[in-house]
């Protein structure tokens, strides 16, 4: 049985069609993205993994009709399961999957709530680990102001910062320079401080991935790592392995 949710995407998504294979690690991650907007009720070539490990590749019609989802069940249908994943590739976006759950079955076709939770799988080369919310970032954006943030997870290669905000600052592709990591380690009731730890300078960093919510007045950046060196690289690794220990 799996350990947890994730090891259980992480499995299944390993025999996702798209992959190649190779020694990098795969990570499942949640993506900002209503449905309605992936499916343009039209046929897909979709893969349907049951919990048990039974793989279906097929072209099949799927679409949402009265916020119910319908998936046209593969011709060699054997699974009695009302649960399962279903991967899918959109031309425009990119690849993603979905858990279905409580499925209804009928002779041609599965009736099922629409999912609120839609998935990417990312290949990286080093691990990225969930912060718990004492990890922090200081930076000096294009126009040499410095800036603070919360650190949603990170990596050797990159991390995902969040901040509240009214508009979105920070435009793709842009450089960011003189970042600062810290992490709180310790806290003293009787002084009401924090001990931080500080992580190496990282030079050089660049904006690659950035989602705005006007609703929630809140922003998130994906930040890819420029390394110059590679000392900093190593001692980052480091860094990150023992702080996945002590969580």
């Amino acid at each position: 049985m799996m350990n947890n949710r994730a090891e259980l995407l992480v499995n299944i998504a390993r025999r996702a069609p798209w992959l190649l294979g190779g020694n990098e690690a795969f990570f499942p991650e949640i993506v900002d993205i209503d449905i309605r907007e992936l499916i343009k009720d039209k046929d897909e070539h979709l893969t349907i993994i049951c919990d048990n490990g039974q793989v279906y590749r097929q072209k099949l019609s799927l679409s949402i009709i009265n916020d119910e989802l319908k998936i046209d069940k593969p011709a060699n249908w054997e699974d009695s399961s009302d649960s399962f994943h279903v991967f899918f590739r959109c031309p425009e976006r990119g690849r993603y999957f979905f858990p279905i759950t409580n499925a209804v079955s009928y002779p041609s076709v599965f009736s099922a709530p629409v999912p609120g939770t839609i998935y990417t799988l990312q290949r990286r080369r080093s691990r990225r680990i969930e912060t718990t919310g004492n990890m922090s970032v200081i930076f000096r954006d294009e126009t040499n102001v410095l800036n603070n943030a919360h650190i949603q997870n990170i990596s050797v290669g990159g991390m995902m910062i969040c901040e509240s905000c009214t508009s979105d600052r920070y435009q793709m592709h842009s450089l960011i320079r003189d970042i600062f990591i810290s992490v709180n380690t310790a806290y003293d009731r009787d002084t009401d401080t924090a001990s931080r730890k500080i992580w190496p300078l990282i030079s050089k960093g660049r904006i690659v991935r950035s989602i705005f919510n006007k609703e929630k007045s809140l922003a998130q950046y994906g930040i890819m790592f420029m390394h110059e060196s590679s000392y900093v690289k190593e001692t980052l690794n480091l860094l990150i392995n023992g702080f996945t220990r002590e969580q």
